[in-house]
């Protein structure tokens, strides 16, 4: 095995000292993962110091991040905290020793391709005798080959048959590799230094026969490590301390495990693929007149119509054009249609004139898929070292066509929402268990799965694995950035078959498959949280989102039944739902809380929110649609992207209104920040000047509660009038709603979207990850070695490469139509109000207002202005430190007043709103104040999410 270089302990440059703090060897990617602690000490010229620092580092390797880009990192971080440079820092490197010489990627590592291959056999032995079974083995396909054995005799030689072992004991006993007859099967194991006695013997066994041996080993990238020559040569394949025949081209010096034609020699024909046939030096050029192609003689001609195994010569496989000599690659039974001044099209696949060509996009295949529904959802305890742990895991499955799901059968036991087999009411919550009930009553068994203890991830896991063997689609909500993140630690840490396939945006894991389940998350296609599904989606009463003491649930609590827990033990909650928890916990007074009961029914509830949530969401699309919501794509805006292409687009269109240029478009513009201003640091309502607040109205509302039919048709009459669209079957329908307005907000920013996407790819062997790091198609941003296993690569397509072509549904001119026609609407209500603006945010206003003066539109139309304060109070004071950044206050009918906070990036706790009065003090009058605040911090490279506290800094912002 490969074992890294040592690294030094401290390193010295000019202008920096570094102390070695941690390094780790990576055998199977020929690497080692280290990390300096580094002190600057000369800080006036830091480009030339991290330039020296690189070269120090690197030893004798060469370097993939130059001294400028290193510089340009450190820069960004200086900009926010200059005080970075001024102490310790940690840098930490990725060293990769990338054999040389030239070897081929895909004759490296061969055993995993060999399996299957019918050049290539793998000896398979229970003794210590390789050696001499792959000679044995090998000698007979030379046998084979010269037709002095039948295929049957081959055939039972090659496989671990008796047959072979007597041979193989006759040539043991020949070449004297044993000490008595009784041990000749218990003898070895054989290395290289017993081949030429074993070659010696071997031709003693076959009179008039020269055999020679050459070995390859896989260690040292197929390089031949030992030679012995001979008329016929048996070719010895050694991956790790085992021998397999294996075929050899002694042109390249190579092995190799495919066909001979396919064999890509140095020495082959460019014309005939004919390895070392040398046509070129013989050229008295012949045009073959089936294919086209221009041989370099007559030899090279006969060779190219020569058939391989398949039945195909180079002749039937390529084409040449006559006129423009364009070569074109057949496959079977494909006939020719190269046409001079045509292409296929990448985008709309049409085979077309390439000057008059006018694109279009073509609809796509709606997707289906027949695999079950999993819903899941993880519950976890934070360690002492802040870190999230796997504690307990619910799942359930269902279908449409499952039988009423509620009212659901109680725990016999606890009297929980669960089922009595699944209860965990006075069980050791330390130890593993697990189980899953079926209700046989519907086809798809509608199973409900619990699994708690240390190991429950393992076990929801190998439960998936072994129920779905056919795959299936799991789905849990915030799974991105939560359930599947952490999945995805526990699968590269030994618990997965195979590596998972994944989707990141930034940290977040939009999408994984593995072992044939397929990991979606459903907050990125119901953008709300689990309590917001009842009301959204019209679900019905039977279940509603809890509250759980998380803070509460540690191993020393586990099995606790006493009162209920303090209000502080729910954790920093915001304004609303502090107060609504603290209600409800007035109404428990005297009540008993039973952690283990109270534990499965908080996480079971959440999976039967998501289940009847997304069985809902899905029978909409369905319905309107046609399509499969959670098999189409991964988000709500591709999906929206899907309906629009599948059932709106027409087919063979080209939109072109020939509008006169009237300047240049600059779409950036569309697209550019800073629509969210503060104008006014403070304004207060008097008794003349009174503050509103306005924002635009969306078209997201339904039915047409209160309304009487007159009013109600008069209503829809003068909607027609003003919008030009007739409203029919207006009716109460709260999940319809919901996918409207989601699909009407994610639909135009999809073709916006950018070409050059970060990837993440996650490889498993060192053929793999060098083949990444050597594409000159993508640029490798990092590597990231997880476990002894897996290494993470994060890449980006570099511009010219195979990467590059755009985003097929792109389209930036529509995409910002909607952002130009909001921000039109905005300028429009600034340009009117003038001088009196105090606030405004992309599609909302602040502002005074006296009698008389200009007021933007309001009404209950889309795109009119309505008021974000309720009706009957007013806004009283309004205070901003920045965008983002403000309080107002709001006077009920009754007199009494409420405050309402907006902080960008800081969760307004009850704890703040204690402080709002030093709060306000501060957007009035300036100054700073630390705001405590705790995050869940995911780490990409380990896939873990700790618990960081932190405290952020509330200040004015004003000249941002």
């Amino acid at each position: 095995a490969f074992v890294p270089p040592t690294q030094p302990e401290s390193v010295t440059g000019p202008g920096f000292t570094a102390r070695l703090d941690n390094q780790r060897d990576l055998p199977k990617f020929r690497a080692k993962g280290v990390e300096y602690v580094v002190r600057i000490t000369n800080t006036e010229d830091l480009r030339e110091v991290f330039a020296d620092m690189l070269e120090v580092f690197k030893q004798d390797l060469a370097a993939r991040m130059t001294a400028e880009l290193l510089f340009k990192h450190i820069d960004k971080i200086v900009q926010s905290d200059a005080t970075v440079l001024s102490g310790n820092f940690s840098i930490r490197l990725l060293k990769a020793w990338v054999p040389r010489g030239g070897c081929a990627l895909e004759n490296k590592h061969l055993e995993e391709r060999h399996a299957f291959s019918r050049h290539y056999v793998r000896i398979t032995n229970s003794d210590k005798r390789c050696l001499l079974r792959a000679l044995v083995v090998a000698c007979a396909y030379l046998q084979f080959v010269a037709k002095s054995i039948t295929k049957q005799v081959w055939h039972t030689i090659k496989a671990n048959s008796p047959t072979q072992t007597k041979l193989v004991a006759e040539l043991q006993i020949e070449a004297g590799l044993y000490t008595t007859l009784q041990t000749v099967s218990q003898a070895g194991p054989f290395g290289v230094d017993a081949l030429p006695e074993a070659i010696r013997a071997l031709n003693r066994l076959h009179p008039g026969r020269d055999f020679g041996v050459r070995v390859y080993r896989a260690e040292e990238a197929n390089r031949c490590i030992f030679n012995l020559p001979g008329t016929e040569i048996l070719h010895l394949h050694l991956v790790e301390q085992h021998f397999n025949p294996d075929h050899y081209c002694p042109k390249c010096e190579m092995a190799y495990d495919s066909e001979r034609a396919k064999h890509k020699c140095a020495d082959a024909c460019s014309t005939c693929k004919t390895p070392g046939s040398n046509c070129k030096a013989n050229r008295a050029y012949v045009r073959c007149h089936d294919c086209g192609l221009n041989c370099y003689n007559a030899q090279c001609l006969e060779n190219h119509k020569r058939k391989n195994k398949a039945g195909r010569s180079r002749c039937d496989s390529v084409h040449v054009c006559g006129t423009c000599g364009y070569l074109e690659e057949l496959k079977v039974g494909q006939p020719p249609e190269h046409q001079c001044g045509y292409a296929k099209c990448p985008v709309c696949k049409q085979y077309d004139e390439t000057a008059t060509h006018e694109c279009f996009v073509t609809p796509p295949k709606a997707k289906e898929s027949s695999a079950p529904y999993v819903y899941y959802d993880f519950e976890t305890y934070v360690d002492s070292g802040k870190q999230h742990r796997v504690h307990l895991v619910t799942a359930a499955t269902s279908c449409e066509a499952c039988p009423k799901l509620f009212p659901r059968p109680r725990c016999s036991a606890c009297g929980g929402l669960h089922s009595s087999a699944n209860c965990i009411a006075g069980r050791n919550l330390a130890l593993d268990f697990t189980s899953c009930v079926s209700h046989n009553d519907c086809a798809c068994g509608m199973r409900e799965f619990v699994s708690v203890g240390p190991h429950s991830i393992d076990a929801f896991y190998c439960w998936l694995t072994s129920v779905f063997k056919q795959g299936a689609i799991a789905i849990a909500h915030n799974g991105s950035a939560y359930d599947a993140f952490l999945l995805l630690g526990a699968l590269l840490n030994g618990l997965a078959k195979k590596k998972p396939q994944v989707i990141f945006q930034n940290s977040r894991l939009m999408y994984m498959k593995c072992d044939k389940i397929t990991f979606k998350d459903s907050l990125n296609f119901i953008p709300i949280g689990l309590a917001q599904f009842q009301k959204a989606l019209g679900l019905g009463t039977q279940l509603t989102k809890g509250d759980f003491p998380h803070v509460f649930n540690q191993p020393q609590n586990w099995g606790y039944v006493g009162p209920y827990c303090s209000i502080d033990m729910y954790g920093g909650k915001k304004n609303k739902q502090h107060d609504s928890i603290a209600d409800w916990l007035a109404k428990q007074e005297g009540q008993v809380f039973n952690f283990n009961k109270e534990y499965l029914d908080y996480c079971l509830q959440d999976t039967l929110i998501l289940r009847e949530g997304c069985l809902k969401y899905a029978r909409l699309i369905k319905d309107i649609c046609g399509l499969d919501a959670f098999v189409q794509s991964n988000t709500i805006a591709g999906l929206a992207m899907s309906v629009f292409t599948t059932k709106f687009m027409e087919p063979n269109t080209l939109g072109d209104e020939g509008a006169p240029v009237q300047q240049p478009i600059r779409l950036e513009d569309a697209l550019f920040g800073g629509r969210t201003e503060a104008f006014v640091p403070h304004a207060e309502a008097t008794e003349t000047v009174e503050l509103r607040y306005r924002d635009v109205l969306k078209a997201e509302s339904s039915g047409s509660p209160g309304m009487a039919e007159d009013a109600k048709a008069a209503y829809m009459a003068s909607f027609f009038e003003r919008e030009g669209v007739r409203l029919e079957k207006v009716e109460e329908n709260p999940g319809l709603r919901f996918v409207a307005k989601i699909f009407l907000n994610s639909l135009w920013g999809k073709f916006c979207q950018r070409d050059d996407l970060t990837s993440t790819e996650i490889v498993d062997s060192y053929e793999a990850w060098l083949q990444r790091l050597t594409d000159p198609s993508i640029k490798v941003k990092s590597c990231e070695p997880i476990g002894e296993s897996f290494m993470m690569l994060e890449y980006k397509p570099r511009f010219g490469g195979a990467g590059e072509r755009a985003f097929k549904y792109a389209n930036v001119p529509i995409g910002v139509f909607t952002t130009s026609h909001a921000r039109l609407r905005l300028y429009e209500a600034l340009e009117g109000l003038g001088t009196r603006v105090i606030y405004a945010d992309t599609d909302s206003v602040v502002y005074r207002c006296s009698p008389g003066e200009y007021e933007p539109p309001g009404g209950s139309s889309l795109g009119q202005w309505t008021d974000e304060v309720p009706a009957g109070c007013r806004m009283v004071q309004f205070t901003t430190g920045g965008p983002k950044l403000y309080r107002y206050l709001v006077e009920k009918p009754d007199g009494s007043l409420y405050s309402v906070l907006k902080c960008k990036g800081i969760r307004v706790t009850p704890e703040i709103s204690e402080r709002e009065d030093e709060l306000q003090e501060i957007l009035r009058h300036g100054g700073t104040v630390r705001l405590p605040q705790a995050q869940f911090r995911r780490d990409k490279a380990s896939c873990t999410i700790r618990t960081l506290e932190m405290d952020k800094t509330f200040q004015r912002v004003m000249t941002k």
